[in-house]
């Protein structure tokens, strides 16, 4: 949502004239940006890719390919899982692995480095770095929940028999049970009980129709963590009409336009600036 929200933003290359601002047309970054950033991108694509790495790592990076004139030919997208940083004589290295056995040293003049909260540091931290225990906890909800339910028995309950049964003779008839009514494709199927056995139906106790609630809190606590309205990933439970108007207000204001104006600088930083100074 939020890397959507933003690729479907214009970027445009501005110039300031007096107390008037205008698009700078005739920059050589202004098609790079607006238009092209890549031969394989489009700009929406682009922004896409760059807002999700920040998201998902806490980092974004692009090397900068110059055309024979030294101006900006494209970017060069680059994973954050193949870049690891070297500091060396007060320095940033980049090292990108792009698998070929052959690192690339690149120097930052060379990188558009895209970076989440930094934390102190020269890495960036995205939002399930800062708040992995949360994003554990869903998933072993998750985890939980669907380890309860995959069977999908809706004749949840308790086989008894009137004699001792030995083990060969139990494990016989749980699996002909379990055969019979277990998975989704056997719900609500009649049970044909013989030998004496009888069927006890076991009710969900609240402390188990409690987990449907708790999944609904990972989904919240999901959404808080990346700061969206919990209506613009499904969750309707307590949206109304007043409120999904302010909470997509707040989205605006306190999500989207933090993570533009990182973009924005990061770019004026290490594109317009450091190249066209």
């Amino acid at each position: 949502v939020i890397a959507e929200t933003i690729a479907s933003l214009p970027l445009i290359l501005y110039r300031r004239e007096g107390n008037n601002k205008v698009r700078a047309t005739d920059h050589p970054l202004y098609d790079v940006l607006a238009h092209r950033p890549t031969p394989w991108h489009t700009r929406f694509e682009w922004v896409e890719e760059m807002v999700t790495h920040l998201l998902l790592r806490g980092n974004g990076y692009n090397q900068i390919i110059e055309s024979r004139a030294h101006e900006v030919d494209y970017l060069l997208p680059m994973h954050p899982d193949q870049i690891t940083l070297e500091i060396k004589d007060n320095r940033i290295i980049y090292i990108f692995n792009n698998g070929d056995g052959r690192p690339q040293r690149l120097l930052p003049d060379r990188v558009i480095h895209f970076r989440a909260n930094s934390d102190g540091t020269f890495i960036g931290k995205g939002p399930i770095q800062q708040a992995r225990d949360a994003v554990g906890t869903g998933q072993s909800i998750e985890q939980f929940l669907a380890d309860m339910f995959k069977n999908g028995v809706k004749l949840s309950g308790v086989l008894e028999h009137p004699e001792i049964l030995d083990e060969e003779v139990a494990a016989r008839i749980a699996k002909s049970w379990a055969d019979a009514y277990a998975g989704g494709g056997n719900n609500f199927k009649t049970a044909v009980i013989e030998e004496g056995m009888t069927f006890k139906p076991v009710s969900m106790t609240n402390q188990d129709a409690q987990f449907i609630e708790i999944k609904k809190m990972s989904i919240n606590e999901i959404a808080r963590l990346f700061r969206v309205p919990p209506h613009a990933i499904g969750d309707l439970s307590k949206a109304s009409f007043s409120n999904i108007e302010q909470q997509s207000i707040d989205f605006v204001v306190n999500t989207i336009r933090p993570w533009c104006s990182r973009l924005e600088q990061t770019i004026m930083r290490d594109l317009v600036t450091n190249i066209h100074g």
